[in-house]
């Protein structure tokens, strides 16, 4: 059935109407063709029935007086007459005593007994077999040979049983008039069926041809887009039907037409807000960039009184050690001295690395830190370039959760909300930091003005300055908005607070009170993670024992000074030196050597040729020897890059001694294997 129904739905429309109306026809027919059939038969078969009874009871009334006399002759006669009949076979006809009469295609007599019967008066049947039927009835008389009825002279009158007969029919008529009704019926159901086929075939092209014309319409507009028109014809419902199809395709028309405007527009639309997309996302680089390089002009002073610090320190404990030296048994004085210049110098790193990171161009790089240190950090930062008039404190939790957050904008931030500070407290009063784990029901933030709920790590700057009227408080992290003076502030600063701190999924709670101060509450999500890179203290690196001292090292440097520094200490450790101050030099003496170089340390930027360039050059005449390069500060020189040429080890400046000396043997150590 499923496989029969399955076909059906791949067939047209029209064929699917007719197989269903056949398939419904064709079993109604066959189901009234079957019943009309078997009634027809059950009717032929009870008048056979109550023909042979009719025929028994003749028989028996004919027999009476052969049987009462026993005359044979007279009830052979009697029997002969019955043959006239031709569906019966065999006529027997018994007295009291003895077999009569046995006529017919098979001499051999019924089984029928004499008072083996029924005691009914009434004729019935012995034997129902395929091929005959075999009735018997009884011969009897009444007194005055009256005729017994029963049931029209209601008396009890007992009739004598003289005799029996017993009758055999053959049933091949029976058969033959059924056979004839089967076939009369199948025909009969063939020719109507047609008919009705014919019927059928005619009216449904009246209706699927119609509503195949509107389903191929519907394909064409889903295939090919076209809105096409259907005929209007067939029936009233079909014709109805079809017009209100023309209508809908008409009013589609209409609309698909004003759809394609629209989308034209839309993407008109989309393509200028992507562009307004682009040239925001550039602005906002560029407006984060022009404002740090807004709050490193406004920390120029304190940076340069650092440096003139750490000078100071450099130049003024160099100048202790070299009088020293003039005086015997001074070693331990001079190593004080000297490792003092080293801290210095190392002070002066530090600061320089700060203020590049700070200031360098570079997308945001969030990763996790330790809140503290990278407070600590960005505080380290501020504190020279603020007022003596200004303190700062600083309280740090212990169990403080690590943020993920870009450490640079981290500190972008701290430096806006500090100059905000001491602008507000007009270089004289405090600035209180605090840093610990904050939960919260419910506050709105002010700068999205969101509800916050959660646990969050806060870190709030508190200044004891003038505090923030009302009106300007609405407008306090919108760009360009700003209550200085002309020239003294871009009004950048806390509008880049609000996308730095948004831009890591926190939120800002600003409390102020006019005459008391103002609290910036920053709120940050806090990280389960571990810091990426733990941040470790600067130490000098121990020395490895010298692998090669008896190597040959070209350096190349153009700072004359630095170069004779690394020179000597090569030469210091044992190893062969050439000193160059131009890659040009370096180059040309490299490639005229009588006897070749174990390795090569070179700067990065140096004129006409830099030290990427000299690598490059080198490396391809000689791939395998080992080549250092050593940078400043270049935006194109990293350690990926270098590796990706061929370079086997990189450094920034300044570098310890002990962390050089240790790159190059173990440079020349790997270049022996």
């Amino acid at each position: 059935m499923k496989i029969f129904f399955g076909r059906i739905e791949n067939l047209r429309f029209r064929h699917q109407l007719i197989v269903l109306f056949g398939f419904a026809l064709v079993t109604i027919i066959v189901t009234t063709s079957v019943g009309t059939a078997w009634f027809a038969t059950r009717v032929a078969t009870d008048n056979f029935n109550q023909q042979c009874l009719s025929l028994t009871s003749l028989l028996a009334r004919q027999s009476r007086l052969a049987v009462l006399y026993g005359s044979a002759e007279s009830a052979e006669e009697i029997a002969m007459a019955m043959f006239s009949f031709s569906h019966i076979k065999r006529v027997d006809i018994y007295d009291n005593n003895e077999l009569i009469v046995n006529m017919g295609q098979s001499s051999k007599p019924s089984m029928y007994q004499v008072g083996g019967a029924s005691n009914s008066l009434t004729p019935n049947l012995l034997y129902r077999g395929d091929k005959h039927w075999e009735f018997s009835a009884p011969v009897y008389i009444v007194e005055d040979n009256a005729e017994f009825d029963m049931s029209i002279t209601g008396q009890s009158i007992q009739p004598e049983v003289i005799g029996s007969v017993v009758i055999l029919f053959s049933t091949e008529n029976l058969i033959a008039l059924k056979n004839n009704i089967i076939i009369g019926n199948v025909i009969i159901s063939i020719i109507f069926a047609f008919i009705i086929a014919l019927f059928l075939m005619r009216y449904s092209r009246r209706v699927t041809i119609p509503l195949q014309n509107l389903s191929d319409t519907m394909e064409s507009v889903q295939d090919m887009g076209t809105v096409n028109r259907v005929d209007v014809a067939g029936t009233y419902e079909l014709r109805k039907m079809g017009k209100a199809f023309n209508q809908m395709m008409s009013t589609l028309d209409q609309q698909n037409n004003a759809l394609i405007e629209n989308n034209r527009e839309l993407k008109n639309h989309i393509q200028k807000y992507e562009l307004a997309k682009r040239v925001r996302a550039q602005l906002e680089k560029q407006l984060i960039q022009a404002h740090k390089m807004e709050a490193i002009g406004q920390l120029t002073g304190g940076i340069a009184h650092d440096f003139n610090n750490f000078l100071g320190s450099i130049l003024g404990f160099a100048a202790l050690a070299l009088r020293m030296n003039r005086k015997p048994d001074q070693k331990e004085k001079i190593d004080e001295y000297l490792n003092e210049v080293v801290h210095a110098g190392n002070r002066a790193k530090s600061l320089v690395e700060q203020m590049l990171a700070f200031s360098r161009k570079s997308s945001v790089s969030a990763q996790v830190v330790n809140a503290a240190k990278a407070i600590e950090g960005a505080i380290k930062l501020l504190k020279s370039t603020l007022p003596s008039g200004i303190s700062i404190s600083v309280d740090c939790s212990d169990n403080v959760s690590n943020i993920k957050i870009d450490v640079v904008q981290l500190e972008q931030v701290v430096m806006n909300l500090f100059l905000n500070a001491k602008d507000a407290m007009k270089g004289e009063g405090s600035i209180i930091v605090r840093l610990g784990m904050h939960s919260t029901t419910g506050f709105v933030c002010s700068s999205c003005h969101e509800k916050v709920e959660g646990e969050f790590v806060q870190l709030s700057i508190k200044d004891s300055g003038s505090g923030i009227i009302s009106n300007d408080l609405e407008h306090l992290f919108e760009p360009f908005y700003t209550t200085k003076e002309v020239g003294q502030g871009s009004g950048l600063g806390l509008s880049m607070v609000h996308g730095i701190v948004h831009g890591h999924f926190g939120h800002i709670r600003v409390d102020t009170e006019l005459g008391v101060g103002t609290c910036f509450n920053l709120l940050f999500p806090p990280a389960t993670e571990q810091p990426d890179e733990p941040i470790a203290e600067v130490t000098e690196e121990v020395i490895k024992n010298c692998y090669n001292k008896g190597a040959r090292v070209l350096l190349v440097d153009d700072d004359i000074s630095l170069a004779k520094c690394i020179g000597l200490l090569f030469e210091g450790e044992g190893y062969q030196v050439t000193v160059k101050n131009s890659a040009i030099d370096a180059l040309s003496t490299y490639n005229n050597a009588d006897i070749g170089y174990d390795i090569i340390v070179t700067d990065q930027a140096m004129p006409k040729m830099t030290g990427l360039e000299l690598a490059k050059q080198v490396l391809a005449k000689d791939p395998e020897i080992p080549i250092i390069l050593c940078t400043g500060f270049d935006r194109y020189a990293n350690e990926e890059l270098c590796k990706s040429i061929g370079i086997k080890g990189f450094l920034k400046k300044p570098f310890d001694h002990g962390k050089l000396l240790n790159i190059v043997n173990e440079c020349l150590e790997k270049n022996d294997e």
